[in-house]
């Protein structure tokens, strides 16, 4: 055990040292990093508010509490790149009892993604180790602390580490339920069903809320790789009984996800990606590792291989990446203003990309509603959207341009993305990155942009902006932004 600490200890310091030579993990430049994004606008208000959606009620719980800790949520996303990832190395550890098993699972596990297609894993390895890449585990909550959480359920499947996955992960807690029910775990299921009464009057709150599923739905029927990886892990449970029904039980998910057409956000991609490709890797190096003798020696060796090889890849990506890690110092001269001289709660109106960061940088809300996050339906979203940009006095058909070179890189531009923003998926399902609407949706907003009065329908405390505005009383200004008090 001694061995498997140190070794969590290298763990802690080889995800999280690229923290001391970028001056923010949480960003929304165009060329951020989906990790960075998603942890910016999406994970970053939950830390805020931990108890508003109790499906990640675990991890927004435990970021809030390091929130508490360090002084800020920024501060807690630093620290959780020190934490967690040995976290879920020790957990899976306790799992495999093996260190050289452990971390090739954390290391290897998301190159299944291209699987059985061994050329095209080898070239990434090369070019990875040239341009760098991201370890997949600092990406909070999934797989950060989700998957350790998984892999504690894994070594002790019980109501009470179901009932934590439940206020963890949707897509976690449906795979350890099943497994339950192929491993005839029934009763426990009775004591898990009363201690998440919370989480389903949670869903059925939601359940009027037709345009919030709506932009949320993305249905995708399993890929061929998904097949054979869902192949190559069943003839790997031959070796290994107990994970037969851990199989059999995603056989059954992914088969009636594709007859009912069960969408919201990609299940099987989702099932695939954070539990399937984890546990076939965890398969696939207990074989390699464990009934095939390796010397002590070599052993030793591949480990030290794969620490160092994860330290290069994190080393030389945000080497050369730190400027998409950067805010402009205007920018967080405001949100500062904003923490230290509003009352938290209080709301501001501001654009696209300041609304996104507005609960991650200050206490308060933002007066915009982002699709995928607000449970307002389509009308609300929109006029809130069309009276702040007719107050700027924005040619809004700049906000739905064609963004393909973005969309190549994977990337958006936030400022400059309204499609996405207002809609999410519900008319580019496929085309995640895409800005655009189409020409008769565009045609009825813009319509609807000239009918719009230049004020807010809706309660707000502040204004926030590059343009000055003929109501409202300045507050605070500097080189770029300008703070109005509308109260």
């Amino acid at each position: 055990m001694r061995r498997a600490v140190i070794a969590a200890i290298i763990v802690s310091l080889v995800s999280g040292f690229y923290n001391f030579f970028i001056q923010t993990p949480l960003t929304l430049n165009p060329n951020s990093p989906s990790f960075a994004v998603y942890e910016t606008f999406f994970y970053a208000p939950k830390v805020t508010n931990p108890f508003h959606q109790p499906g990640e009620l675990v991890p927004a719980g435990l970021m809030w509490l390091l929130a508490k800790l360090t002084g800020s949520v920024v501060n807690a996303f630093i620290a959780a790149d020190f934490i967690f990832p040995s976290v879920t190395f020790l957990a899976l550890f306790l799992l495999t009892r093996s260190i050289l098993i452990s971390l090739s699972v954390l290391v290897f596990y998301h190159y299944l993604t291209y699987f059985p297609y061994l050329p095209s894993v080898i070239r990434l390895f090369f070019h990875y180790f040239q341009s760098g890449s991201y370890w997949p585990l600092i990406r909070g909550f999934h797989p950060q602390i989700s998957l350790g959480l998984w892999f504690i359920f894994m070594r002790r499947p019980n109501w009470l580490t179901l009932t934590l996955l439940t206020y963890t992960d949707f897509f976690f807690w449906t795979m350890g339920f099943i497994w339950l029910v192929f491993r005839h775990y029934f009763r426990p299921l009775i004591y898990w069903l009363v201690l998440t009464l919370p989480y389903w009057i949670n869903i059925i709150s939601l359940l009027p809320a037709a345009d919030y599923w709506q932009r949320n739905y993305y249905f995708v029927l399993p890929t061929v790789n998904q097949f054979l990886v869902l192949t190559f892990g069943l003839n790997l449970a031959l070796w290994q009984k107990r994970w037969r029904g851990f199989y059999m039980g995603v056989i059954v998910l992914v088969a009636a996800a594709s007859i009912f057409k069960f969408g919201p956000d990609d299940p099987i991609g989702h099932w695939f990606l954070r539990v399937v490709n984890p546990m076939t890797a965890l398969l696939l190096f207990t074989v390699l590792f464990k009934y095939l003798k390796w010397p002590k020696l070599l052993r030793l060796a591949l480990i030290t291989g794969l620490l160092l090889f994860q330290f290069r890849l994190h080393w030389q990506y945000f080497h050369h990446n730190a400027a998409a890690f950067t805010i402009e110092p205007e920018r967080v001269q405001a949100f500062t203003w904003l923490k230290q001289n509003t009352l938290t709660g209080s709301i501001v109106a501001a654009d696209m990309k300041n609304s996104l960061y507005l609960p991650t940088y200050t206490h308060n809300q933002p007066y915009l509603k982002q699709a995928q996050l607000s449970q307002a339906d389509n009308h609300e979203i929109l006029r809130r959207f069309l009276e702040i940009y007719k107050i700027k006095g924005v040619d809004i058909t700049t906000l739905f341009t064609d963004n393909r070179e973005l969309i190549a890189q994977k990337r958006f531009d936030f400022d400059q993305c309204a499609g996405h923003f207002l809609f999410f998926r519900l008319y580019n399902q496929t085309n995640y990155y895409s800005c655009t609407l189409p020409a008769s949706v565009l045609e009825e907003i813009l319509t609807q942009y000239q009918q719009t009065p230049a004020g807010l329908t809706y309660p707000a405390d502040y204004w926030m902006g590059t343009e000055p505005i003929d109501f409202g009383i300045l507050l605070w200004e500097n080189q770029t932004y300008k703070v109005y008090d509308l109260r």
